[in-house]
């Protein structure tokens, strides 16, 4: 079954998805022009789902690649398409992190059930606490090639 999208978002819903707090899309708001949700008659925000994209471009260009906004509204202006598409990859990317690790979480639970045994978690084997990029070797440690 197909789910059904919603036509406008409300504040809190923006930001809990972006996981920001609501100062911050009121700041961003503010301070940029990809950015102008329609208002009701209360004067509560109400943002679409292009907005909500819109957001999401802001969040991974200010927040993970720290640009400033000046320079992330710039780029969203300039290369819409591509950061839509950059965007919407590194959604489905965590979507398939968190199966993989539901998935792992899942069969250590059945291994530990079925042999009465405990699992040592390793920190080589887990995901969660991979390296996210490599580093610099320090100068006191040997290097192997």
């Amino acid at each position: 079954m197909a789910k059904t999208r919603k036509i406008y978002y409300q504040m809190g819903e923006v930001s809990e998805m972006l996981d920001i707090p609501a100062s911050t899309v009121r700041f961003w708001e503010s301070n940029t022009k990809v950015l102008s949700p329609r208002k009701n008659k209360k004067g509560n925000r109400q943002f679409t789902a292009d907005d909500v994209s819109t957001l999401k471009m802001l969040h991974n260009l200010t927040k993970e690649r720290g640009m400033t906004i000046a320079g992330a509204e710039q780029k969203i202006l300039s290369e819409r398409m591509s950061l839509k598409k950059n965007v919407s990859t590194i959604e489905l990317l965590q979507q398939v992190r968190a199966s993989l690790v539901t998935i792992r979480d899942e069969i250590k639970t059945s291994i530990e059930g079925k042999k009465g045994v405990t699992l040592v978690n390793n920190d080589e084997d887990d995901i969660d606490n991979a390296p996210k990029a490599k580093s610099k070797p320090k100068v006191n440690e040997p290097t192997l090639f």
